[in-house]
C-alpha cells in the first residue's frame, strides 16, 4: 500500500475523507487527550494538596504502565485489519496478547 502525501488543498481533502486515515488521525488524538489530560490533572492536584493526599498517583502510573503494554497494537489494527481477509482471526490474536499481558 503506498501512502500519499497530500501536496495541496484537494488531496489533503481527500485523504482525510479515507475512512482509514480519519480513523487512525482520531485514535492518535484520543490518546494525547487522555495523555494530557492525566498530565495537568496531576499537576494541578499536586499544585493543591498534601504529598501524601497525592500518593494515590499510582493510579496514574498504572494508566501509563497499562498504555505501554498495548504495544502499539490499538495503531496496528487500524493499519493492518484492511488487508487481512480473516480479520476476525487478527482481533482474536491481539486480543489474546492483550489479556496476556495484564
Amino acid at each position: 500500500m503506498k501512502i500519499k502525501i497530500p501536496k495541496n488543498r484537494n488531496d489533503l481533502k481527500q485523504h482525510l475523507n479515507d475512512p482509514l486515515f480519519k480513523n487512525a488521525y482520531f485514535l492518535m488524538l484520543s490518546s494525547v487527550t487522555f495523555a494530557g489530560s492525566g498530565f495537568f490533572f496531576w499537576v494541578i492536584a499536586t499544585r493543591f494538596y498534601f504529598t501524601e493526599e497525592v500518593a494515590s498517583g499510582s493510579i496514574a502510573a498504572m494508566n501509563l504502565i497499562s498504555m505501554l503494554l498495548l504495544l502499539g497494537f490499538d495503531i496496528s489494527l487500524v493499519r493492518y485489519i484492511p488487508e487481512r481477509e480473516d480479520k476476525r482471526e487478527l482481533i482474536k490474536s491481539y486480543l489474546t496478547i492483550s489479556l496476556r499481558m495484564v
